[in-house]
């Protein structure tokens, strides 16, 4: 069994409000949604991270916090649930790759610190990352070529 996360909320949240702030900046830029229009999507989205955060700090099993703001999201998002219908509306002005890229750019940061080992590891981290890639690539396009056909149109 894993050991419990160790969540500091003080460093946490002021990366996780300047990833909002890059999102909804790359959202207005790459996307022509103004800020303004996109902000009550990123307050959710920001609450339900924090939510997610708070749950991993007072819960003693160990679930990674992405599980708890995703389970969060989905359950806030589902039919019959109230304001589900305004959630997704305002959720969905915030597009997904102008969210994905500054996280994206924060972890390939963060990885930089473990260069020294990545160079201990050498071709195999290549090998590696490629086949993995290759997976993820393939899987999603498996899976959007099957969801196309059930709904029948062409490929």
């Amino acid at each position: 069994m894993q050991k419990r996360q160790d969540v500091n909320l003080v460093k946490t949240l002021p990366l996780v409000a300047i990833i909002a702030v890059i999102t909804l900046i790359g959202n207005w830029v790459g996307y022509k949604v103004s800020p303004l229009e996109a902000l009550p999507g990123m307050l959710i989205l920001l609450g339900f991270v924090l939510i997610g955060l708070i749950l991993t700090k007072i819960i003693p099993i160990y679930v990674p916090t992405i599980a708890y703001i995703a389970t969060i999201a989905l359950v806030s998002t589902m039919p019959g649930v109230p304001f589900s219908g305004q959630i997704g509306a305002y959720v969905s002005k915030v597009n997904f790759l102008a969210l994905a890229t500054p996280i994206i750019a924060f972890a390939s940061i963060g990885m930089g610190k473990d260069l020294d080992d990545f160079k201990q590891i050498g071709w195999k981290i290549v090998v590696a990352a490629l086949i993995s890639l290759f997976a993820v690539y393939f899987s999603a396009a498996l899976i959007a070529e099957v969801t196309l056909r059930i709904q029948g149109m062409p490929p």
